[in-house]
């Protein structure tokens, strides 16, 4: 059996793949990506390939993703062949990882029962010491195929001057931002009104995080400045799981979830979001005690659901982080430990070392 994965770097060539594998009768499963989401990334399709892979030493994976120095072939066309825009990792039962090119016509170098052919050429074969199945089981491993974890700065402010001071100085340093919006109902602190935002300058990556009971005012409001990317509240009374699949493919969508609400509730968003967002403070304010029993809903949610993102939000610093990484999280949101430094740039990089 030959399980497939990719991101949206290799979406297409993945789908084209599918269909030459189908014609010679090759049996495969797809582990995703399910659709072309521009935001998405190939560890966590690597990490479902590989879980297959390692169940027999029959299987076989193949995980597709545009490199960083990707050539100016196109993987999209058929026939095309990918050289350095497409990295294609193929796991082995055990621990081992091999990397090899290979062209989109691939299916011709693994036989029918899914064993490499005679023209499979591996690449570098290295051992790893770590397994293949959550972030949870990374530990700090630095193996270049495992997930990096995202630190993200949250900016909570009341008005908008001191706001856009804040996303400056960490534009400056080119951290990634989440903004907190709240209006003083869904918890009782509130931020400047939606009027506000659309005077605000931000980086083009930024999140919106909307601690609100009606979003729709809020994200027609950010969607002005250029943001794509939002945390909705699950228990918000303006989210409905019809609302989020509608808006799905203009809008980028983490549901967020805090303490005593039930994961059940999660459900019926899953095909509709990127991920989810566990709340390990009591939302509202910065600086409020660190939750830990939420790290077990972090446990919860990567088992789960092992192709979405995690992020964990509230309470972290060089303590914290590794807990909430060896939890399962992927993304990790920063506000008091990062705000309170005089020197940002070096605590930000103390941060993210603490999640490796």
């Amino acid at each position: 059996m030959i399980y497939l994965g990719a991101d949206h770097g290799g979406y297409r060539l993945k789908e084209s793949l599918k269909k030459r594998l189908t014609k010679e009768r090759i049996r495969f499963v797809d582990c995703g990506a399910d659709m072309l989401n521009p935001h998405d990334d190939y560890p966590a399709f690597a990490r479902a390939v590989a879980k297959a892979v390692a169940k027999s030493s029959r299987h076989r994976g193949i995980v597709l993703c545009r490199s960083a120095s990707a050539s100016t072939s196109s993987p999209t066309r058929p026939g095309a062949y990918a050289r350095s825009s497409l990295r294609m990792s193929g796991w082995r039962k055990g621990h081992d990882v091999t990397t090899t090119r290979m062209s989109s016509r691939c299916p011709r170098n693994v036989s029918r029962d899914g064993r490499p052919g005679p023209s499979y050429r591996p690449g570098s074969i290295r051992s790893t010491a770590q397994r293949h199945a959550t972030p949870g089981d990374l530990g700090r491993s630095q193996a270049s195929n495992m997930p990096r974890t995202r630190i993200v700065a949250s900016v909570l402010e009341r008005t908008v001057a001191t706001a856009q001071r804040r996303i400056d100085a960490l534009r400056r340093h080119r951290i990634e931002i989440e903004l907190d919006l709240m209006d003083g109902r869904f918890v009782h602190a509130k931020s400047f009104g939606s009027d506000g935002i659309v005077t605000l300058r931000v980086p083009s990556r930024t999140t919106a995080h909307l601690m609100v009971d009606e979003p729709i005012p809020w994200i027609n409001a950010c969607l002005t400045i250029g943001i794509r990317r939002f945390v909705l509240h699950v228990e918000s009374r303006g989210v409905t799981p019809d609302a989020v699949h509608n808006v799905r493919d203009s809008i980028d969508i983490t549901m967020a979830i805090r303490r005593g609400t039930s994961l059940a509730s999660l459900r019926p968003y899953v095909p509709s979001v990127n991920g989810f967002q566990v709340m390990t403070i009591q939302p509202g304010r910065q600086g409020n005690a660190f939750i830990q029993q939420q790290l077990a809903t972090v446990r919860t949610l990567r088992r789960r659901y092992p192709r979405k993102h995690i992020t964990v939000d509230g309470g972290m610093d060089k303590n914290t982080i590794p807990l909430a990484v060896a939890a399962g999280a992927d993304r990790i949101i920063v506000g008091s430990a990062l705000k309170n430094a005089r020197d940002i740039g070096q605590r930000y990089r103390q941060l993210h070392r603490a999640a490796r």
